[in-house]
């Protein structure tokens, strides 16, 4: 069984940051942006933006972004 799209999502950022990728202080693309280039709710991505903040990896800040800690 695969896992849910927001928990892959997660997964890849969560490496993409890991693997200096994204370096601390770096701006995610947008949840927006993300949404739309895999064809998925937004709502999907926020949820996986919102585990990356909720483990520290990523600060969001409201009407600004979600960047890298």
């Amino acid at each position: 069984m695969s896992k849910p799209i927001f928990i892959r999502i997660y997964e890849d950022y969560k490496k993409y940051i890991i693997l200096g990728v994204y370096k601390p202080g770096d701006k995610l693309p947008s949840v927006r942006e993300v949404a739309e280039e895999k064809g998925i709710n937004p709502h999907t991505v926020n949820r996986a933006f919102m585990m990356l903040e909720e483990e520290g990896y990523v600060k969001t800040i409201f009407k600004k972004g979600s960047f890298v800690r």
